[in-house]
Formats: structure tokens, sequence, C-alpha cells
């Protein structure tokens, strides 16, 4: 998804060894919104905002550019990653459960 506006009351779902790449976009989920990656896929945040409901991470979240999690709860499962490679990823309100790894790296 490059650039805009989402307003998510579902599920959005990177899958299947896939990559949902957000780019330049702010995702507004509802209480119910959902953003999930499952085991060997991808969330790919490039300079993204996600406000509100859920992150489930069962994958690999990267980050590069100003991203953030704003008043979201956030769940890095064990052996999963979230990464920040470049920029920053803020996490504003909202709670972090991590089992996983938390890395910034520089690059």
């Amino acid at each position: 998804i490059n650039a805009g506006s989402v307003a998510n009351s579902g599920t959005l779902q990177a899958t299947l060894g896939g990559e949902l790449e957000l780019v330049s976009v702010t995702v507004t989920n509802t209480a119910t919104g959902l953003v999930q990656v499952d085991a060997s896929s991808l969330l790919d945040l490039q300079a993204a905002t996600i406000s509100g409901g859920a992150l489930t991470n069962s994958g690999t979240v990267t980050s590069t550019g100003a991203s953030f999690l704003t008043s979201v709860t956030t769940t890095n499962n064990a052996g999963d990653l979230i990464k920040v490679t470049s920029g920053t990823l803020q996490i504003n309100a909202g709670s972090v459960a991590n089992s996983g790894t938390l890395q910034a790296t520089l690059g």
C-alpha cells in the first residue's frame, strides 16, 4: 500500500511467506482492527503509521524512515523479530508484549 490512508476494521495480513509493504501510509485501526504477520512473512514499514487496534507478529517486521505505532497493542511472539534498519520506529501509548527480539541496527 503506497501513500494515503486506510481505515481498517478487519485484518491486514502478511501470510504464506508474503510481504505487506506500507509506504508513506497511515493505517487507522478500529478497536477490532488487526495487522497480522504470519510465520515466514514480512511487514515492511517505510515511513508508515499504524494507529489503534493490534499488531501481532509471528514473522518479521522491519521499519525504515520515520514510522510510528500509536496506541497499538503490539505482540511480538517468541522467535520473531521487530527490526529498525534505518530511521526511527516510535511506539507511543498502546502496549508491547515481547517474547521475541526487538532490534535497532545501523544502516
